[in-house]
């Protein structure tokens, strides 16, 4: 029995030696070579450098055509900006030319149309819608400045403040004027600027003498006086007055 346990102990380190001796390698073996490894290191770096400028020749080929398009479309797109924003300025200045001529036009045909308004006669139809009889006779056939003042009046809105301010003056001064008696007003009217006097007086030159001392108060604004009178069997001696500002 003892020599059966000394024969399997034998067995045992043999095979264990044997193991030993194939997969663990020697001293000699396990050494690595130092000029063995630069030479590798040297051959890696080489390759590392040349695949390097190859890729950055083909990359620099690869792209020069895209840049040149690119160059291309950037310089056709800035003469575009630069086209359009010449055909912008030019449409403004020509809108700026066309409202400028039309403004002008449109004042020019204003102007004419005053001018021509005041160069026609009123017609007695005309006259007798803005002055009611026998006032209306005065500017039957009236043209020019005379014409245009009494349109502007009868277009012009009451005014509640100072209208009715200088109406009172006026009516008062008539009626405590010395002449007040000789004069029968029909009617005071004042509007934005201008005030409107008509009446009948029973003495000659009674309105204007009145008219004349008025001038001399204190509320007296107006820098224009337009006056007409006259005589006639049906309606007797009356006037018409026209004060502007």
């Amino acid at each position: 029995m003892s020599q059966i346990k000394v024969l399997l102990l034998c067995i045992v380190f043999f095979i264990a030696g044997y193991l030993v001796s194939k997969y663990i390698p020697g001293e000699a073996d396990a050494k690595v070579q130092p000029s063995s490894v630069s030479q590798n290191l040297a051959v890696d770096v080489e390759s590392l450098d040349q695949l390097e400028s190859v890729q950055s020749g083909t990359n620099e080929e690869n792209c020069r055509p895209l840049l040149m398009e690119n160059k291309e479309q950037v310089a056709r797109l800035d003469n575009e900006i630069t086209r359009l924003e010449k055909t912008v300025t030019s449409k403004a200045i020509e809108q700026d030319r066309a409202l400028s001529s039309f403004a002008q036009k449109k004042e020019l045909n204003a102007s004419q149309a005053n001018e021509l308004s005041s160069s026609l006669e009123i017609s007695k139809e005309e006259a007798e819608s803005l002055l009611p009889k026998p006032f209306s006779i005065f500017f039957v056939g009236a043209t020019g400045a005379r014409a245009k003042k009494l349109k502007e009046f009868n277009a012009q809105p009451v005014d509640y403040d100072w209208g009715y301010t200088m109406e009172t003056y006026i009516n008062g001064f008539f009626a405590a004027h010395y002449q007040g008696v000789a004069v029968n007003l029909e009617s005071v009217v004042c509007k934005t600027s201008a005030c409107e006097i008509r009446g009948f007086e029973t003495s000659q030159n009674s309105a204007s003498i009145i008219l004349n001392d008025m001038r001399g108060e204190e509320w007296w604004k107006f820098s224009r006086t337009s006056s007409s009178s006259r005589d006639s069997t049906e309606f007797g001696s009356f006037f018409y007055v026209l004060l502007s500002k």
